[in-house]
Parts: structure tokens; C-alpha cells; sequence
């Protein structure tokens, strides 16, 4: 059988051995996911994207069951690359904007939420090479310039997203 269709099987096997609740979806979906994206090496789980939660809880015959999840991977792998896409625009619009900056760290920590869309400063000194203090400083740096958006709204352990402020 193709992975897709393994996901698929795996979700319907998983609720018929009562593996978890009927109303808990992510781990049946979780494994599913995973399961058909064995042999990407870039990919952990193939997405199933706003519709993964109606495949996981829908009944129905096999063929439709099927139809509606295959359906899903592919508005996953749309959004998925439209998400692509963003990040790529991002830093692009995001590199220009810092131009003014000196040295390249800052070019540097554009690289990691263009990479994973949602950091804190840890991951951005992990993924820049750059110490915790200097990752802080660039992302405040990068949020009042509007290439970055702070959204905890908090003072401690925050949250970044890559995205202009106009975005």
C-alpha cells in the first residue's frame, strides 16, 4: 500500500481498537501523519492541513473515507507550500529592511524563524550561533523596525513571529 493510503488505514484501525477517546483526534492523527511520510527525509508527518480533524472523526465507506483524506493531504501540502512561500517573501522583505543593520547577525537570526515560523529568543541563539543576549537584542531590535512580531505580550519566556508588522 502507498503511505497515504497507510495513513489513512492506520487512523481507521487506530479508532477501532480504541486506541484513544473518540474525541481525542492528535494521536491517531499524529501517528497517521507520521506514517505517511516514512521514506521523506525532509518530511516528518505529511500535513492534513484545516481539514484533518473532520477526516479523522468522519464515518462513511472505505471510498469515502479514503476520497476525504486524500483530499486533506492535498489542501495540507497547498497550505504547506503557501506557508513556503510566506517565509520566502518574508525574508526577503525582511533582509531589506535590516540592510541598515551592521555585521551579520541579523541576517543570521532571519534565518531561523524563516526556518520555523514561531521562536523564542533560546531558539534563535541556538539556530543563529549567537549568544541568548545578542539574540534578544536583534529580535527587539527586528520587532520595533516591524520585520518581526512579538506575540506573548509578555515579559518573560516570548514568543516570535516571522512576519512584517503590516503583514
Amino acid at each position: 500500500m502507498h503511505p497515504l493510503v497507510r495513513g489513512c488505514l492506520a487512523g481507521l484501525l487506530w479508532r477501532r481498537a480504541g486506541l484513544s477517546p473518540p474525541d481525542r483526534v492528535i494521536d491517531p492523527a499524529v501517528f497517521a501523519g507520521r506514517l505517511m511520510a516514512q521514506g521523506c527525509e525532509r518530511l516528518r508527518f505529511a500535513p492534513l492541513g484545516s481539514a484533518g480533524r473532520r477526516v479523522w472523526t468522519a464515518g462513511g465507506d472505505v471510498a469515502a473515507r479514503l476520497a476525504g483524506h486524500l483530499a486533506a493531504v492535498a489542501a495540507g501540502a497547498r497550505a504547506g507550500r503557501d506557508e513556503i512561500r510566506r517565509l520566502d517573501n518574508w525574508a526577503a522583505e525582511a533582509r531589506r529592511a535590516i540592510e541598515g543593520i551592521r555585521g551579520a547577525n541579523a541576517d543570521r537570526v532571519i534565518t531561523v524563524p524563516a526556518a520555523r515560523p514561531l521562536v523564542s529568543a533560546e531558539d534563535v541563539a541556538t539556530g543563529a550561533g549567537i549568544s541568548r543576549m545578542t539574540a534578544e537584542r536583534m529580535l527587539n531590535r527586528m520587532t520595533e523596525i516591524g520585520v518581526i512580531r512579538e506575540i506573548t505580550g509578555a515579559s518573560r519566556f516570548r514568543l516570535w513571529r516571522a512576519g512584517l508588522a503590516a503583514a
